[in-house]
C-alpha cells in the first residue's frame, strides 16, 4: 500500500505528485493487489468549478493507471489498484 499524504496541488513542487508519470512510478510500485490512497478536497454537498475541475483533471490522469474508487466527502479518498480478478459462484 502506498499514501499520498500531500496537499492538493496548488505549486509547481506540488503538482509533480499529481502527473501521469508519477503515477505510473507508483503503479510500477505496487504488486498486483496493492492499493494507492491519496485524497484531494472535496464537498459534503457542493463542488465549485474549480474544485470540480481539480478533481476531474486528476481522475481523468488517475484513470490511466489505475482501477480508481472514490470515497467521497470533505475530502475524496481515492482508492486506487487493479481490477479484481475474481469468479462470483
Amino acid at each position: 500500500m502506498i499514501v499520498l499524504n500531500s496537499p492538493a496541488p496548488s505549486t509547481l513542487q506540488l503538482n509533480r505528485l499529481y502527473t501521469g508519470e508519477f503515477f505510473r512510478i507508483v503503479k510500477s510500485a505496487l504488486d498486483e493487489d496493492g492499493s494507492f490512497i491519496l485524497s484531494l478536497p472535496g464537498s459534503l454537498t457542493f463542488l465549485d468549478r474549480p474544485l470540480s475541475q481539480l478533481n476531474n483533471s486528476i481522475l481523468q490522469t488517475l484513470k490511466e493507471e489505475f482501477y480508481v474508487n472514490i470515497i467521497p466527502g470533505a475530502y475524496n479518498i481515492f482508492n486506487l489498484g487493479f481490477p479484481l480478478d475474481y469468479e462470483i459462484a
